[in-house]
């Protein structure tokens, strides 16, 4: 019988040679929303967390988990409370952390799943971006010391559309400022500490959110 409930963990344990590729897909009851959750490779690193109405009607807010190895599991909803936008970290050995960022209307919820991940310096790439009539694209930086970053967005051509240099502090977001149908967005860190870049690319009908994790 099918277990149920709020706070559940499920552990994958592989015998003999072979391998697999473990995940979990998670679907909102109401909206038919569907969460992808892979298995847990980053137990430590930073999320970003949100609290903020956004576009389109959306209000924005994150839920963390910590589940604890051979112990329990805590789900802290709506994490930020109020207004704003701010960043954490957290994990160890024995903890497993992971997130979701989501908007609730009247058809249920739409959401992404959020995992921790390291901070680096290398140049990243976001691949996956969208920003047009149909989708909208937000890039964020989390930094927890100074550092500037250099962004740019390349079109399916391979053309560089747009570049900016941003300086990054703690929790960075704002939308891409241009138009691009089908793209990528290179980070590239020119001084200053590790980041961890990001996109979210959003439906502009239903509010379904993409987040896009950094590719090195």
């Amino acid at each position: 019988m099918p277990v149920q409930g709020e706070a559940i963990r499920a552990e994958v344990t592989v015998f003999g040679n072979g391998r697999v590729l473990a995940y979990a897909s998670v679907v909102d009851n109401l909206s038919g929303d569907a969460m992808f959750i892979p298995a847990a490779r980053q137990r430590m690193g930073y999320i970003p967390i949100i609290h903020s109405p956004g576009a389109n009607g959306t209000l924005w807010r994150t839920d963390l988990w910590l589940s604890h190895i051979g112990g329990g599991t805590t789900v802290f909803r709506d994490f930020l409370h109020s207004d704003g936008l701010s960043y954490t970290s957290a994990g160890d050995a024995s903890t497993l952390f992971t997130s979701r960022t989501y908007t609730v209307g009247s058809n249920g919820s739409f959401g992404q799943f959020v995992p921790p991940a390291a901070l680096s310096t290398s140049t990243a790439t976001l691949i996956g971006i969208e920003n047009d009539a149909r989708y909208r694209t937000n890039i964020g930086l989390i930094a927890p010391s100074p550092a500037t970053v250099r962004l740019t967005a390349y079109d399916a051509a391979g053309t560089a559309v747009w570049q900016e240099e941003v300086a990054a502090l703690r929790l960075t977001q704002f939308p891409l400022p241009v138009a691009l149908p089908i793209g990528r967005i290179t980070v590239e860190v020119l001084s200053g500490g590790g980041v961890v870049p990001y996109a979210s690319v959003v439906d502009n009908q239903s509010g379904d959110p993409i987040y896009i994790v950094a590719q090195y």
